[in-house]
């Protein structure tokens, strides 16, 4: 994890957060389930800081599922148990807070997926408690959870894989009715340091993004015109988008993108932490670009991702949240639920943290415990 930054956020019972490089030190006895979160477009790991302390701050207990065949599915993969802790790892991507700089794409971001997953499970391995069993450490049970940019690049990485496991087989079908997928038996989703035991998407779905996406970009390419170098404080950068800033974009209605764009500037070196021009030469590249058949097929509809929950959750105002991408949904993944954050727009994360928390306490304590 050498040139990705992020932050430890560990169980409530354990000690402070840990930062940079190390192990978090968790003295609870209770299975952990690791959410490792990815912030979106020009954020970082500060923007959930406060959604991971309350994710953190209680014991999950298993919620029975109505579903008898979903629970019985949920079990093939997951043995966390009916009880657990959770604890979060946010890091950051390429190009955002203090990670390194360079290429900006999907591509890029599934790399980075990868790479932290393999260094930060194998800081938190620990051996097994009986005695008897083999000296090897478990793999660590995950949950991605991934926002806009963040979500987009998690999805990527998830059916890429997937898709280059169904092509290495010769597995294609003309129907989405094939045999599944066990993700749990794919080395790239299961293997001797991790174990991924499902997703939340927020506000994001494997589909075209709105048009409200360019206004975005807009936005971002203004960054440019930021005087940070002669700002005490995020409070004045925020007077000053919102004064020279380009309208609709920098207005009081677009608070939460502002901050959130500023969590990239480093205050007392008056700098941007971001690669802000890498972004920006990169933002054609970070768009869907799959559609649900395999190469080389002649149009050969891939197997679904079945077995692996995944939860797609929307601000009930955000643009996002729209018919083409949640009908996309059931192109790539079978076993997916949508939830929605009433008063929210795309930040809904920050806007409504306590709805957009309970939705992702409750799928974990109905579909990964």
């Amino acid at each position: 994890m050498n040139r990705l930054s992020y932050k430890i956020f560990p169980p409530l019972a354990a000690s402070a957060t840990v930062t940079a490089t190390g192990t978090s030190g968790v003295a609870s006895a209770a299975p952990l389930v690791h959410v490792v979160v990815m912030h979106g477009l020009l954020g970082s790991h500060r923007n959930w800081q406060s959604v991971c302390k309350t994710l953190t701050a209680e014991a999950l207990q298993q919620t029975p599922v109505v579903d008898s065949a979903v629970q019985s599915a949920s079990k093939q993969y997951s043995n966390i148990g009916k009880s657990a802790v959770v604890q979060c790892a946010a890091f950051d991507w390429r190009n955002h807070g203090d990670s390194a700089h360079m290429e900006h794409s999907l591509d890029g971001l599934a790399d980075d997926v990868e790479e932290f997953l393999g260094d930060y499970a194998t800081s938190q391995q620990q051996p097994p408690r009986d005695p008897s069993a083999p000296p090897t450490a478990p793999p660590i049970d995950v949950v991605l959870m991934g926002h806009s940019m963040g979500g987009m690049g998690m999805l990527h990485f998830l059916w890429d894989r997937h898709r280059h496991h169904v092509e290495g087989r010769g597995t294609t079908s003309s129907s989405n009715n094939s045999a599944p997928l066990m993700l749990h038996k794919n080395p790239l989703f299961y293997n001797d340091k991790y174990r991924i035991v499902g997703a939340v998407a927020v506000d994001i779905a494997p589909a075209a993004r709105p048009e409200s996406f360019q206004a975005m970009i807009t936005a971002v390419c203004f960054l440019r015109e930021l005087p940070q170098e002669r700002m005490n404080s995020y409070g004045e950068m925020e007077e000053w988008l919102l004064a020279n800033g380009p309208k609709p974009y920098y207005t009081k209605a677009n608070i939460w993108m502002i901050r959130y764009f500023l969590s990239n500037v480093d205050v007392p070196q008056r700098r941007w932490k971001a690669g802000i021009e890498e972004i920006i030469e990169g933002t054609g590249r970070i768009l869907w670009p799959h559609d649900n058949t395999v190469a080389g097929s002649g149009g050969a509809v891939a197997p679904l991702i079945e077995d692996f929950p995944i939860q797609f959750v929307f601000g009930g105002a955000s643009p996002y949240y729209n018919t083409r991408g949640v009908d996309a949904i059931p192109n790539y993944f079978k076993d997916y639920e949508v939830k929605v954050v009433p008063n929210a727009s795309h930040f809904l994360f920050m806007e409504q943290r306590k709805g957009f928390c309970d939705h992702v306490s409750g799928f974990l304590a109905r579909r990964v415990l």
